[in-house]
C-alpha cells in the first residue's frame, strides 16, 4: 500500500471516529438535557391559547416567555419555540401582522437581520433564543404552514 492511501485511509479514519463523536453527543443531548414531554406540553398549551387570541397575542405572551431564558437552557428554548408555533396555527389573523416582515428563506442568506429586526421590535437585542423563536413568524408569514 502507498504511502498516499495510507494517509488518506488514516484522515478519513479520523473524519468518521469525529462523526461518530458527534452523533453520540447530539443523542445524549436529545435524551438527557430535552424534556420532550415540557416541549410537547408547552405546544398543546400554544395550540389551546391560540383559540382565544389573535396572532399578535399570541407574540404579546411569548415576550414574557423569553426574557429570562439563558442561551444554555434548551428545553425552555424549546418550550418557547413550540408554544408560539402552536399559538399561531390555531389564532385569528391579525390584520397587518404579517406587514414587513422578511421572507423566512431568503433571511437565511441575509445573515438574519429579518428575525433580528422582529426580535428588536420585541425588545430583545443579539438573542439567538429570540431569533431561534422568531424564525415561527417569519415562516409563518411566509406561508409555509
Amino acid at each position: 500500500m502507498s504511502k498516499n492511501v495510507k494517509i488518506l485511509l488514516i484522515v478519513f479514519g479520523i473524519l468518521a471516529l469525529l462523526a461518530i463523536g458527534c452523533v453520540g453527543a447530539l443523542y445524549l443531548v436529545g435524551t438527557y438535557a430535552i424534556d420532550d414531554t415540557a416541549i410537547k406540553k408547552a405546544r398543546e398549551d400554544g395550540l389551546e391559547f391560540g383559540r382565544t387570541t389573535d396572532n399578535a397575542g399570541c407574540e404579546a405572551k411569548l415576550v414574557p416567555m423569553l426574557k429570562d431564558v439563558k442561551l444554555t437552557d434548551l428545553t425552555r428554548s424549546m418550550q418557547a419555540q413550540y408554544f408560539f408555533d402552536g399559538c399561531l396555527e390555531t389564532s385569528r389573523k391579525t390584520p397587518g401582522y404579517c406587514d414587513g416582515v422578511a421572507n423566512s428563506f431568503a433571511d437565511i442568506f441575509n445573515d438574519d437581520k429579518g428575525k433580528e429586526a422582529e426580535c428588536r421590535k420585541l425588545g430583545f437585542t443579539d438573542s439567538p433564543n429570540c431569533r431561534i423563536v422568531i424564525d415561527e413568524k417569519l415562516d409563518f408569514c411566509s406561508g409555509l404552514y
